[in-house]
């Protein structure tokens, strides 16, 4: 049973790298000035749309799968830079 456990755990932790370098990826040339600017109608910044992702995460990794404190509630609190965070 511990070997299975630990598979899964292997295999979600290879999922979120490869989330992480597909961003990361999507993300390389990005300039601030594009990062930052709001498009007409109802669609995010691509900075927005970034934390989102990024802060997902981190609500997913350390909030709900280690039941604990999310990095932007604890280590980062009011240092994101966000203006708005999730609700926990």
């Amino acid at each position: 049973m511990a070997g299975d456990e630990s598979k899964e755990v292997s295999l979600l932790c290879e999922h979120f790298q490869a989330a992480i370098q597909l961003l990361e990826g999507t993300m390389e040339g990005v300039t601030p000035e594009q990062a930052h600017w709001v498009p007409p109608g109802t669609a995010n910044p691509i900075s927005a749309n970034y934390a989102h992702v990024v802060v997902g995460q981190d609500l997913l990794v350390n909030g709900r799968l280690r039941d604990g404190t999310p990095l932007f509630a604890r280590t980062w609190a009011g240092r994101t830079g966000l203006s708005e965070l999730p609700p926990r």
